[in-house]
């Protein structure tokens, strides 16, 4: 199976195998493998670190953006030596597969859900009964109405407590202020009494 047709010309795929050559000489980037877009993943030398080549991607279509590209999870590891093997087209290939399949079972669980009615909560206990029991059917679950209608019962009651509860904690506390008279400050301050009066002044004794 060609998971690049249309997007990598023949000669194009030949001169890359060309390039990824390692006896050539004089030659210090390699061509390392594609993903499904047709974008390319090289390695080459790193004159500051000999031991750890340097590893870039290069874009099928240089004249558009970076953002518009998404490069896929497993090369984007490769980039940064998360994992020790480039990826291959087959396995891109069964990752794009496996994501297909879990967005059809995510679209089938949802419309299931759309299927089953919306239970009235006006007609009691019976009413949550048969909404679980149908709920339970549509999902292919087996489920005992009984125990269902119980468990939705006694939730219902904890709400009220609950709802009961926090009306009670949100009332103002009411305090009678005769009953508690405010008591007088108490001054401590010597000054605040100083009146003043008027000057005189005492004749000094000269002997």
């Amino acid at each position: 199976m060609d998971h690049l047709k249309g997007k990598v010309t023949p000669f194009r795929q030949a001169y890359l195998q060309w390039r990824s050559l390692r006896n050539v000489p004089f030659r210090n980037k390699f061509f390392i493998g594609y993903d499904l877009d047709g974008n390319t993943y090289w390695e080459f030398f790193n004159p500051n670190n000999p031991d750890r080549a340097r590893r870039i991607v290069e874009y099928r279509d240089p004249k558009l953006n970076w953002v518009d590209y998404e490069a896929p999870p497993q090369w984007v590891q490769w980039l940064r030596y998360a994992r020790p093997h480039y990826p291959t087209l087959d396995e891109l290939h069964r990752d794009k597969v496996r994501q297909q399949q879990i967005k059809e079972k995510v679209r089938q669980a949802e419309a299931r859900w759309r299927s089953v009615p919306l239970v009235d909560k006006s007609g009691g206990a019976a009413g949550g009964v048969a909404g679980v029991g149908a709920v339970g059917r549509a999902l292919g679950l087996n489920v005992d109405p009984a125990a269902a209608g119980q468990q939705q019962l006694n939730g219902e009651q904890a709400q009220q407590q609950q709802q009961q509860q926090q009306q009670e904690e949100a009332e103002p506390v009411t305090t009678d202020k005769h009953a508690n008279p405010p008591k007088p400050i108490e001054r401590h301050n010597p000054s605040e009494g100083f009146q003043p009066v008027a000057w005189s002044q005492n004749p000094i004794k000269r002997g």
